[in-house]
């Protein structure tokens, strides 16, 4: 409840990490937030009697008043972001991932879905099963880039990876940093969502899965990004060699 200087006309709306948190599932990623917003309160206003009025006097008589019904307003995407960063949650991870048409949209929905599970998992306390889900969106990923940039992945993910990254910088020679970037993220969350790994490891399980989601997000940011820019299927990565006889054979893909 907030109490209104008759020419004020500003309505603070205080706001918890709990309901930046529900704000967020209900916009799932929309461009933009649509709201609606009901008044109702008490007013005091000016006592003025009727004539026959017999009862006691008294400066102010106090009443309930309501408007007539919700009404709808829109804040946009960037604008909602700024008001974020504005009133103190910064800290938030604010997942905004482009959206693919075309081949690989379907997979890529995919895994935007099992994003969201594994933050939610993550939320709700179960560390193990987030790590798990960010692993299903690793192998989803894969799917993605074999649909868009015709790579399929037919060896150990190490070896994959580094096809993956020749063929990107033989396609993309201006543009190879972003190949690098994206190969070693995967090999990142790859490694660090391994079983050898975590169940081994001496930092709680909390933060193993904090670390994982957030590489997770990262990585599908990254990839999202280049998959968005690049949409054309790659070339394989051609590799040389010399035979005994010094010759070099025609490259093979």
């Amino acid at each position: 409840m907030q109490s209104l200087h008759p020419n004020y006309r500003h309505m603070r709306v205080p706001l918890n990490a709990a309901d930046i948190y529900l704000i967020e599932a209900r916009r799932a990623g929309a461009s933009e937030l649509v709201c609606n917003v009901t008044l109702g309160g008490l007013a005091n206003m000016t006592f003025k009697p009727h004539p026959r009025y017999q009862g006691k006097d008294q400066a102010f008589v106090t009443t309930t008043v309501h408007d007539n019904g919700p009404t709808p307003f829109t804040i946009g995407r960037e604008q909602w972001l700024s008001l974020l960063a504005r009133s103190g949650f910064g800290w938030t991870r604010l997942v905004e991932l482009p959206v693919l048409a075309g081949p690989a949209g379907a997979e890529w929905i995919k895994c935007t879905a099992l994003l969201e599970r594994a933050t939610s998992q993550y939320r709700g306390g179960d560390s193990q099963v987030a790590i798990s889900t960010c692993r299903e969106v690793l192998e989803g990923l894969v799917t993605v880039v074999a649909t868009r940039w015709g790579v399929p992945r037919k060896q150990p993910m190490r070896a994959w990876l580094t096809q993956l990254q020749q063929a990107m910088e033989q396609a993309w020679p201006q543009d190879k940093d972003a190949a690098g970037v994206l190969t070693s993220l995967y090999l990142a969350v790859w490694s660090w969502t391994s079983g050898s790994h975590h169940y081994d490891s001496r930092v709680p399980l909390h933060r193993e899965a904090a670390f994982a989601v957030g590489l997770t997000s990262e990585l599908l940011v990254h990839a999202g990004h280049l998959l968005e820019a690049h949409p054309e299927p790659l070339k394989a990565a051609t590799t040389n060699s010399t035979t005994t006889d010094g010759s070099t054979p025609a490259a093979s893909s």
